[in-house]
């Protein structure tokens, strides 16, 4: 079963309009688990009124939770909806790619360190029909590839970091 839960922060989902309460998803996360039915958590980070504080609050939620699995879909505009409208109005402004990133690797973390099956990052990939539809936000066919390299690469940063500490004159290679 799959919850899309987007946010647990009301703020965020009111604006959004998604329809239900950071309460209710609540809830609803406490029949599954009462009826011991396995389920997903869906979050969508970026959405108009979130910033990286209330995202990161949400990820954290859902964890405690211990869902089964999860979904980081960062929000992307597509065209012929309301967000689409609220971002040529110059209402919203999506995450950039580097961004979604950023954040998104901070979220995979909060759930890996509670061994959360991540399920995926980012929006499935287009077609190139579909593509023509994305007006703007951080869409890439390989997003979560993008994010567990970007977490690769700043565990390679700190212990290059602390090697150089202690060895202050010493070479690094990598290989």
């Amino acid at each position: 079963m799959e919850v899309g839960v987007q946010s647990f922060d009301d703020t965020v989902l009111s604006a959004d309009e998604r329809g239900h309460s950071a309460e209710q998803a609540i809830k609803a996360i406490g029949l599954l688990r009462e009826n011991m039915f396995e389920f997903v958590i869906q979050l969508m980070p970026g959405l108009p009124m979130a910033d990286n504080d209330s995202d990161i609050r949400s990820a954290c939620i859902a964890a405690n939770y211990v869902p089964n699995a999860v979904r980081i879909y960062p929000t992307v505009v597509l065209q012929g909806t309301k967000l689409e409208k609220m971002y040529r109005e110059d209402n919203y402004r999506p995450l950039q790619l580097e961004q979604a990133i950023a954040l998104s690797k901070d979220m995979y973390h909060i759930f890996s360190e509670k061994n959360i099956t991540i399920i995926r990052m980012g929006i499935h990939p287009f077609s190139d029909q579909e593509m023509q539809k994305i007006v703007a936000g951080p869409y890439h066919q390989a997003f979560g590839f993008l994010v567990k390299c970007r977490s690769k690469r700043d565990i390679l940063e700190d212990r290059v970091g602390e090697y150089l500490k202690k060895h202050p004159t010493g070479k690094v290679s990598i290989i």
